[in-house]
């Protein structure tokens, strides 16, 4: 193997497997660099995070409807053919009604991939607050039109 020019063009003569094994080596030593400096930039961020309210967190947290532990309540499984999709739909695995919801997922195109983590008891509380609005909108607004 030719080390320092490319495709075996001239260069000194080493052994294929040291000169590999060193390269690795010396990459490995790189890659490692680059993690540290990765790390102490998260870090710094999340220290500089760190001094932030917990009330203000709290709040942030309640308008969104996300945690810091990104859990929730919607799963997506991909088959390989049709049949176990299927099958998938139509079974009932639990034995009890309406303890799992099976259906067909959306395109991913049509996620709004921000929202998956949003648990669906907060949903429901955000689609009645905006029903009560409009509701409470419509009322207003037939007042207005009436009175003309």
């Amino acid at each position: 193997m030719s080390k320092g020019k490319a495709l075996c063009c001239g260069g000194d003569q080493v052994k294929a497997l040291p000169f590999i094994l060193s390269e690795i080596k010396r990459l490995n030593r790189d890659i490692e660099k680059e993690h540290s400096k990765i790390i102490e930039e998260k870090q710094k961020a999340e220290d500089s995070d760190d001094h932030r309210d917990i009330i203000t967190s709290n709040v942030v947290g309640f308008i969104t409807g996300t945690t810091q532990d990104l859990t929730c309540d919607t799963g997506f499984v991909e088959f390989k053919n049709l049949t176990a999709k299927q099958s998938a739909l139509q079974c009932n695995i639990t034995g009890t009604n309406g303890y799992m919801t099976v259906c067909s997922a959306p395109d991913p195109r049509d996620m709004i991939w921000e929202n998956a983590t949003v648990e669906r008891k907060f949903i429901k509380i955000k689609n009645l607050q905006c029903d009560g609005l409009l509701f409470t909108g419509t009322l207003f607004w037939y007042i207005v039109v009436s009175a003309v």
